[in-house]
């Protein structure tokens, strides 16, 4: 296996960005894009057991910028030991939805493991992550998670005396926007925050930005 490499990390200043605008109206709700946020905190302040734990709260609800971010740290050796076929497996998930810039970063950690390796990597990918992290298992959850939330809050909103452009708390979010952000139909559609990560990834891709580097340590 080649060494020396490390994966710039995806929570610098443009995963940053892309996080703000893929979250502008789920991260009230998406519980996957709230936790990446808190997750990237932890990072920062150099809490990198901290950040691991909340990159796979994260994970769990389908976040693939999360994902990646697990499988940087395995690469990396941050927070946890140095693993690049676990780091695979990871990043392999993360590239589930086939974005062209995690699909790239998979190849190139493929390229480096020897077949022993390579089968535990799979392994890893197919018995563990796929299980519970992957797409099949965690959308559906985000769906009914998003689809209950959204059915108790416009209730409230109904049965409440505020107008639907009041500012509010959510109780159980203690999140503070009007009504018209909190309870617009796109900041509880899980197809919208899809459509809004292909748009990101999309449009760094015409832009011949790159969102993940290798580099010599």
């Amino acid at each position: 296996m080649k060494s020396g490499n490390s994966i710039v990390l995806a929570v610098l200043l443009s995963f940053l960005w892309c996080a703000q605008a893929v979250g502008s109206n789920q991260g009230l709700h998406n519980p996957g894009i709230r936790a990446f946020h808190e997750a990237t905190e932890l990072y920062q302040a150099g809490a990198y057991d901290q950040a691991f734990d909340k990159y796979v709260n994260s994970a769990r609800w389908g976040n693939k910028l999360s994902q990646f971010n697990i499988g940087t740290m395995y690469y990396n050796g941050v927070g946890r030991g140095r693993d690049a076929a676990r780091a695979w497996a990871w990043i392999r998930l993360s590239a589930e939805r086939e974005y062209p810039q995690l699909v790239m970063a998979e190849q190139e950690i493929w390229q480096e493991l020897d077949e022993t390796e390579k089968r535990r990597a799979e392994r890893i990918l197919r018995s563990e992550l796929l299980p519970e992290y992957g797409d099949e298992v965690t959308l559906p959850a985000v769906r009914r998670y998003m689809d209950q939330r959204h059915r108790s809050a416009t209730g409230s909103r109904r049965g409440g005396a505020a107008g639907s452009n009041a500012l509010l708390v959510h109780p159980r979010d203690d999140v503070k926007q009007s009504g018209e952000t909190y309870y617009r139909d796109d900041a509880w559609s899980v197809d919208a925050w899809l459509a809004q990560e292909r748009a990101w990834f999309a449009e760094l891709m015409e832009a011949g930005e790159p969102i993940v580097q290798f580099e010599e340590r």
